[in-house]
C-alpha cells in the first residue's frame, strides 16, 4: 500500500463527466478510514462536489467530515 497523500493531490473525475472518479481509501479526520469517490453534484440545481464515503446515510455526514487524505484502493488478491 502506498503512504497516505493530501486529499488535493486525489482524482476526481473520470473519462465519463456523469460519473463520479475512481474508488479511493479516504481518511476523515472523525470518522476515520473509509472508501469513497468525488460525487460532482451535478444534478443539483447549485452543483456542491463534496467527497461520498460508503456507509454514510447522510449528505450532511459526508460535507461535515470531508477526508484530508487519500490512498489508491488496493488490487485484490491474485491467487
Amino acid at each position: 500500500m502506498t503512504d497516505w497523500q493530501p486529499i488535493e493531490t486525489a482524482p476526481k473525475v473520470r473519462d465519463d463527466p456523469k460519473w463520479s472518479g475512481p474508488r479511493l481509501h479516504l481518511w476523515c479526520p472523525r470518522r476515520g478510514a473509509r472508501y469513497g469517490r468525488w460525487d460532482p453534484c451535478s444534478f443539483a440545481k447549485k452543483a456542491r462536489p463534496y467527497w461520498s464515503t460508503e456507509g454514510t446515510h447522510y449528505v450532511t455526514e459526508d460535507r461535515g467530515d470531508q477526508p484530508t487524505h487519500w490512498q489508491p484502493e488496493p488490487e485484490p488478491p491474485n491467487d
